[in-house]
């Protein structure tokens, strides 16, 4: 892996990325995790025409892979809101097809139940960039096997509970908008079993050390309404 890769073109919570040319980029974890699992699942993903970025190589906690270009899902919310319902029926398609890939014969780690289906684990619309060919999912440092019905209460949950930012004017407005976006989501994706796995979702995103307490609140009191609303059947 290259010594010294190049200009700095991103950085995340814990990994930096690098225009390395040719086409590609090399993402470098900071905290020298290792990428192999999730460059053996992209790789897994790629080969059953999920958008993915194709991967190049993988080596410790270097990744080389194919450079995306073009705007996430989020970013492109402000500068064009009458899209939100082309993009939540777009985001709704991307968990669907997940569901059709096939579970891989290599280790991946376990989450919440059964393992049916491959999971994201972080399938919001910061991790969908929006290409000139087409929507490609990034970020699968969370990847996981489990039970249908978990990655979409995981992106429900992501959505609904994340805090906001900005004025109080601003707040409203953005969440007016995010609880319009949710709505057109779930009508698409699998409400009622995502539903299903809401609670142990929810205790899994409660362990997460960097949430914080007012998006812990929001996580206990999205539960609580939505365990409410199922049982009144209102």
């Amino acid at each position: 892996m290259p010594t010294d890769p190049g200009p700095l073109i991103g950085s995340g919570r814990a990994a930096d990325i690098y225009d390395i040319g040719d086409g590609r980029v090399l993402r470098r974890n900071r905290n020298g995790e290792s990428t192999a699992l999730e460059a053996a699942a992209m790789r897994h993903l790629f080969t059953h025409d999920y958008p993915v970025p194709e991967i190049h190589d993988a080596d410790g906690a270097d990744l080389i892979m194919e450079r995306v270009d073009g705007p996430t899902m989020l970013d492109s919310f402000a500068r064009q809101p009458w899209k939100m319902r082309s993009w939540a029926a777009t985001l709704a398609d991307l968990h669907h097809l997940l569901l059709d890939v096939p579970v891989p014969d290599f280790d991946v780690l376990q989450r919440f139940g059964a393992p049916d289906v491959l999971i994201h684990g972080d399938l919001h619309p910061d991790n969908v960039m929006l290409t000139e060919s087409g929507p490609v999912v990034i970020d699968w440092t969370n990847v996981g096997v489990g039970p249908r019905g978990a990655e979409v209460a995981s992106t429900w949950i992501l959505m609904a509970t994340s805090e906001l930012e900005g004025s109080l004017v601003v707040r409203t407005i953005q969440s007016t908008a995010r609880s319009s976006f949710i709505a057109m989501f779930l009508k698409r994706a699998e409400r009622d079993s995502a539903l299903t796995w809401l609670p142990a979702v929810g205790e899994h995103r409660l362990r997460d050390p960097n949430l914080r307490p007012a998006e812990a609140d929001n996580v206990r009191r999205l539960v609580a309404r939505e365990a409410d609303t199922h049982l009144t059947g209102s």
